[in-house]
């Protein structure tokens, strides 16, 4: 594979990632906010906030990529750029909504 088409491949994710949350926005919110304990996902930092967005859109929609690894992948994101406490925030909530997708309490819905 060369460099250009690991590019291709990686804008093409990134593409179709945007393209399902946009779509399916508000129920992703739902599911956030459902799994928050208490907050509403109008109150969190815009970075973790959108940091939650395109993990959950991931967890739910894109199964070519493992759960874990977008839950790992968030986490990291919300170490670099959000404040000290929020990995742990972001973890919780992430984790809460894993164990709902196996518990089959999540529907995994059609992006419309």
């Amino acid at each position: 594979v060369t460099a250009l088409s690991k590019k291709d491949t990686v804008n093409d994710y990134a593409v179709e990632l945007i393209k399902l949350f946009a779509k399916n926005r508000e129920y992703i919110d739902e599911v956030i906010n459902k799994n928050s304990e208490g907050w509403q996902i109008d109150r969190f930092l815009k970075i973790d906030k959108n940091i939650l967005r395109l993990a959950v859109t991931e967890m739910i929609f894109m199964t070519t990529v493992p759960n874990i690894v977008s839950i790992n992948e968030a986490i990291e994101l919300t170490k670099k750029y959000s404040s000290e406490e929020c990995p742990k925030f972001v973890n919780g909530i992430l984790g809460q909504i894993n164990t709902e997708l196996k518990n089959n309490n999540i529907p995994e819905k059609e992006s419309v």
